[in-house]
């Protein structure tokens, strides 16, 4: 080896050691202004008897135009505002000033997350805690504190809104308007005397029977089965109800009934008189789309009253196959026996308040709302259905249903069956459940008698 290639290769060789160095370096714990290790807790170290360290320098207009807001990597951020005379820090949700005493606003009681009337109109809320007719926040802060309650809109493009009803919106105890059925969310805002604020929690008001869907909306329910006498939850959940299935004897209307469970409808069939529990039966299928007489608001007059037992395939109670179209997702008023501004749910609004898609599983595994099982020791059998795993805003009667085949009721308050405007084929779905297993997805024959419990129309 030549003395030039002994001097190219020592060359390389300190240079690689150069630039391994740095990277050690780059990477390590850092003291500037002393030859001293830094602390064990510190990254970067300032050592100075002389100066200062220079924050960025900002008035309260360029601090405002920073792209901070949703920026999780942004909270920490600060910087000397030139316009306050203060060092600002972004805590993830606003910009918090510390001058001295000026601290941003602390909130000490969040409002209650889930709030809950039954029926319209003013009232008490139910909810986890006391029963009350306000949201409510408790804050502390510099000076007197203001508050403005805000709603998010249902679009969330939409910017949050200063409610404009209910009473109380700029005050720490916000009463909401509780005309109209569905659930709205609101968040209240407090600012200190010196313009810092914090925003609250998010308040869910909902009014009127239903249960949270996976996708954070509300589904609105009727309160009870159509053709249930006892209308209210804590009725219907303490109510006694029988027990009962068909063993090869008929057993008498008191034995297997109960004012809570409703009628049992054929899918398809207007109210005709067939969904009553106690109606006769017949084996002679209907040719049309009714069972024949005068059709108005799905009520027929002077058609067949019978329950239509079906011996063959495909165990319909009629042979016109456009009765098809009778229950069909969307409401087609003439057939549906809902009442107005009701109709039946499809398939995917029983799957949206237990877990989403269409499979089955144990209680334990609803996603969205808790699914509690009320025992018929209590009254009657079925579900409750909870969105803060506390207040039942939904319940669910095993009505148990009647037989095809021969018209009998079977599983009485041990599991109910809810029809579905959905089908699949020459089946329809519905939503079946027991004391233990939901299945929002179910399908069987049309001339099966299931319950019926009406949504709200979109």
């Amino acid at each position: 080896m030549n003395r030039k290639q002994s001097f190219r290769q020592t060359l390389i060789l300190f240079c690689l050691f150069q630039f391994s160095f740095f990277i050690f370096s780059a990477t390590a714990q850092v003291t500037i202004g002393a030859d001293k290790a830094p602390e064990t807790f510190s990254a970067l170290e300032v050592v100075s008897t002389t100066g200062g360290f220079r924050l960025p320098q900002l008035t309260t207009d360029q601090r405002n135009k920073l792209s901070v807001s949703g920026k999780d990597l942004a909270e920490g951020l600060t910087i000397y505002n030139i316009t306050t005379k203060c060092t600002d820090t972004w805590n993830g949700t606003a910009w918090i000033s510390n001058c001295g005493s000026n601290v941003a606003p602390q909130i000490t009681t969040q409002p209650r997350a889930f709030n809950w009337k039954e029926t319209t109109g003013a009232g008490t809320l139910l909810g986890i805690g006391d029963d009350a007719a306000t949201i409510r926040v408790s804050a502390t802060g510099v000076g007197t504190l203001t508050y403005q309650w805000y709603e998010l809109p249902t679009n969330q493009n939409v910017a949050p809104m200063a409610v404009t009803d209910g009473t109380g919106g700029d005050s720490d105890a916000f009463t909401p308007d509780l005309s109209a059925l569905g659930m709205r969310r609101y968040y209240c805002q407090v600012t200190d005397a010196n313009g810092n604020s914090i925003n609250s929690d998010i308040a869910e008001v909902a009014v009127g029977c239903g249960a949270k869907t996976v996708s954070g909306g509300w589904s609105k329910f009727m309160c009870y089965n159509l053709g249930a006498t006892v209308t209210t939850i804590a009725d219907q959940k303490a109510h006694p109800s029988p027990v009962y299935t068909y063993g090869g004897t008929t057993a008498n209307d008191a034995e297997r009934n109960s004012a809570v469970y409703g009628d049992l409808y054929q899918w398809g069939r207007t109210r005709d008189g067939h969904e009553k529990r106690t109606s006769e039966t017949s084996a002679t299928l209907a040719t049309g789309v009714t069972t024949g007489g005068t059709t108005t608001d799905g009520v027929t007059t002077g058609g067949t009253t019978t329950f239509i037992k079906t011996p063959s395939y495909p165990y319909n109670w009629t042979t016109a196959t456009t009765a098809d179209l009778n229950w069909r997702n969307q409401k087609y008023v003439i057939y549906d026996p809902c009442p107005a501004g009701f109709r039946v749910p499809a398939q995917g609004e029983w799957s949206n308040i237990f877990r989403g898609a269409s499979a089955p599983g144990a209680k334990a595994t609803a996603v969205v709302n808790t699914w509690e099982w009320n025992d018929a020791a209590n009254g009657t059998a079925g579900y409750e259905v909870k969105p803060d795993g506390e207040t039942t805003t939904l319940f669910l009667p095993a009505a148990g249903y009647r037989e095809r085949s021969n018209g009998e009721l079977y599983h009485v308050s041990i599991g109910g069956r809810y029809w579905s405007g959905s089908l699949s084929s020459v089946y329809s779905c519905y939503l079946a459940f027991n004391g233990g297993t939901v299945y929002p997805a179910y399908i069987g024959f049309r001339s099966y008698g299931f319950s019926v419990r009406c949504i709200s129309e979109l």
